[in-house]
């Protein structure tokens, strides 16, 4: 809704990124990524190792906050708690809009709305969204390379496994990311321009 005409340097990019994806999901899916039921459910437990590692991050924080009187870890906790609310809304919506299908359905067509899909569909991909969103809000309020270096490895790291746990296509983590990424960065970036708002009325 905040889109302007210098997000285009972003939106193209993604947009052909997106249509490269799409083209390619099928080929990927039944050519390169490996069918061997123990490597994918391998990858599917290590995707959700990370995910519950991301999702504990912003209690700890919060925990962590409460317990140092550190109001900028428990503000980052809570801000990163909203993302991820934020995204879980914004994923449910666009798989229950789209219905695709998963890549261990159909011979990994990825036809959209299929109703063999079912309302746990698979674009985007919630796990990878997810993590992007809560990678982006922690980067954004603790901006340094090590703190960055960790939260966005782990969140690629969850959407590389779940495109070689054969959960999704590659355009679904994509896309996923893309928007956890947007989620998390307005989130903290709403909120900032609400606390500047408030200093200015009390002056």
């Amino acid at each position: 809704m905040r889109i302007r005409a210098h997000d285009l340097k972003w939106i193209v990019p993604l947009g052909v990124a997106t249509g490269v994806a799409l083209a390619t999901d099928h080929y990927v899916m039944t050519n390169v990524v490996s069918t061997n039921p123990s490597f994918n459910q391998a990858n599917i437990n290590a995707s959700n190792a990370m995910i519950y590692s991301l999702v504990a991050a912003p209690i700890a924080l919060y925990g962590v906050g409460r317990f140092r009187q550190d109001d900028h870890a428990r503000e980052t906790g809570i801000l990163t708690g909203e993302a991820m609310l934020d995204g879980v809304v914004v994923e449910q919506v666009l798989k229950l809009a789209l219905w695709q299908e998963r890549p261990y359905q159909d011979t990994a067509r990825g036809r959209f709305f299929q109703s063999i899909a079912g309302v746990d569909s698979s674009f985007p991909s919630s796990h990878t969204l997810i993590a992007f969103s809560a990678a982006s809000a922690i980067a954004a309020e603790y901006p340094s390379r090590p703190v960055e270096w960790l939260v966005y490895t782990g969140a690629t790291g969850v959407g590389l496994t779940r495109v070689l746990g054969r959960d999704h296509f590659p355009v679904d983590v994509l896309v996923g990311g893309a928007l956890g990424w947007l989620i998390g960065h307005n989130v903290v970036k709403r909120h900032r321009h609400h606390a500047l708002s408030e200093v200015a009325s009390h002056r």
